[in-house]
């Protein structure tokens, strides 16, 4: 919601209101959340477990994902997987086989759109160096909207030159 509100506050052009670019937006949903767990005032090292299972959970799903929409997975397929991380229960393989039947690259869009920020936040840590700041990157992004993450990456590239200077 924040995401939205504060992109809309920034007058972009009106044609960007029609066009739908899920990975940004579920990445970035993604993104924050696991952020918030290192901003949290939790303990380092539980905010990390919280993280890396998070991420584990949405790489497992997007893997069943591309495993039942591209390599043409049944159950029996997903079960199998499922089976690889001691996971037996036949509701549970049945509750995401068809979760992930109903909506195609769902997670896909949560778990690469994540990916996508990930690596745009690292090429902006590496190129700044101490110059970089968490909350003018984060800045950028919302105030860029949503886009696909090349044009983005291409805008960054003139962002980063502002930071330096």
């Amino acid at each position: 919601l924040y995401q939205n509100s504060y992109t809309n506050s920034c007058n972009l052009p009106l044609i960007r209101h029609l066009i739908s670019y899920s990975g940004y937006t579920e990445g970035w949903a993604t993104y924050t959340e696991f952020y918030s767990y290192v901003i949290s005032g939790l303990d380092e090292d539980f905010a990390e477990v919280l993280w890396q299972n998070q991420a584990y959970t949405l790489a497992m799903y997007a893997c069943m994902d591309m495993g039942i929409h591209y390599d043409g997975w049944d159950r029996d397929d997903t079960a199998k997987y499922l089976a690889s991380f001691g996971i037996y229960d036949s509701s549970i393989v049945d509750e995401v086989f068809e979760t992930l039947v109903e909506e195609p690259a769902n997670y896909l869009s949560y778990f690469i759109g994540y990916l996508e920020f990930a690596n745009l936040r690292e090429i902006a840590e590496e190129e700044l160096g101490e110059d970089f700041e968490a909350k003018e990157f984060h800045r950028f992004l919302l105030e860029t909207g949503p886009a696909s993450f090349y044009v983005i990456e291409d805008h960054m590239q003139d962002w980063m030159e502002t930071q330096k200077n």
